[in-house]
């Protein structure tokens, strides 16, 4: 078995893992905040405007002013109210209308809730993407990792083979990024970019799947490891 780096990868997987972690919760907390109005929406089929709005509003432990407006409205010469689920320092008086279903009057969700809604759903759209790429990363390293671990079992080496250096337009942290190029048996094989000063070494050791010339590794003095068999 071969000393291939590949848990740099492992490290990267794990990153990958957390962004999926993290979009999930964040998905959870807007679904959880959009879903029950969007669903209710549905069967609100009337609306009306509120003739009085009370803000309803209490200041939290932590000193900051939260409201949940209170809607009083009117259907057929019948008063009734409409409570806010959802909590906000800013109520906008402008927003005064009721939705409601026309067979329960007192079915009700106010214009308040349903634009504040509207915004997690289109906010919602940050965490999926977020997922999705986590996802991809994660996907991308286990492949990669999988492929590392056949290569330092199976793969065979050539030590100390003369390589260049390509320098990239990208970099991490303000340090350019640049890769490895090795010429080997007529064809043109690339290192893994990285932020290394490359100029500090003088050859480079090609680990390659004798069965799949597209499946390698270029690396700096890779050894064999028998004890790791």
């Amino acid at each position: 078995m071969y000393n291939i780096e590949y848990k740099t990868y492992t490290t990267s997987c794990i990153a990958g893992l957390i962004l999926v972690a993290v979009s999930s919760i964040l998905m959870c907390v807007f679904g959880f905040m959009s879903f029950p109005n969007s669903v209710k929406m549905k069967d609100m089929d009337k609306e009306t405007k509120a003739f009085h709005i009370i803000d309803n509003c209490n200041v939290n432990n932590n000193g900051d002013n939260t409201c949940k407006p209170i809607y009083e409205y009117s259907v057929d010469g019948v008063n009734y109210t409409c409570h806010s689920k959802i909590s906000s320092s800013n109520i906008n008086h402008n927003k005064n209308k009721v939705y409601y279903n026309s067979n329960k009057p007192s079915s009700c969700i106010t214009e308040f809730d349903n634009s504040i809604t509207n915004i997690f759903k289109y906010v919602i759209i940050i965490p999926i993407i977020i997922f999705i790429i986590g996802i991809i990363f994660v996907i991308k390293n286990i492949i990669r990792n999988r492929r590392y671990i056949y290569l330092s079992k199976n793969g065979t080496l050539y030590k100390d083979l003369s390589f260049d250096i390509v320098k990239t337009n990208e970099s991490v942290n303000g340090v350019k990024l640049s890769y490895p190029k090795v010429t080997w048996n007529d064809k043109v094989i690339k290192g893994e970019k990285t932020t290394d000063d490359l100029k500090d070494y003088d050859k480079i050791d090609l680990l390659i799947d004798p069965n799949n010339s597209k499946n390698y590794y270029l690396g700096f003095n890779i050894t064999k490891r028998d004890w790791l068999k």
